[in-house]
């Protein structure tokens, strides 16, 4: 199971570096993410330091979930986190494939592709997971 591992881990990565960016730098976060490239965030409307900061602290929240799951590598709580990410980035995908007519084309091809990878990755993991043994039940 070295891909769900791994996959959590880097599902756990991703969203630790933005979290952490929002949380501690949140007008940075919105005027420069992505890294290197910038106005992904800030195109979408005006800045709110509250919902920036709420987002990277919400972030580290789930990646605090991931990481137990990549360390216990349980079925039910590998299942569990891979599905929280999911009620995350599935709405954040579907707005953003929503609202791409506000980039640039290369913009909006890198906004597509990053966010389809946050629902591709957390639906491949539950799939390898569904394989993953059940611990046994102690006797009563």
């Amino acid at each position: 199971m070295r891909f769900v591992r791994y996959g959590l881990i880097a599902v756990a990565v991703g969203q630790a570096s933005t979290g952490l960016w929002a949380l501690v730098a949140p007008r940075s976060f919105y005027d420069n993410f992505p890294a290197g490239r910038g106005g992904w965030v800030s195109a979408t409307g005006p800045y709110n330091e509250h919902m920036t900061i709420d987002y990277g602290a919400l972030s580290l929240a789930l990646v605090a979930v991931l990481v137990a799951a990549a360390i216990v590598l349980e079925r039910r709580l590998v299942l569990a986190a891979a599905g929280a990410y999911l009620i995350w980035s599935v709405p954040h995908f579907a707005y953003h494939l929503a609202t791409l007519d506000i980039y640039g084309t290369g913009d909006a091809i890198g906004n597509a592709v990053t966010l389809a990878a946050t629902v591709v990755l957390p639906l491949a993991i539950m799939w390898q997971a569904r394989r993953m043994p059940l611990p046994a039940v102690p006797p009563v």
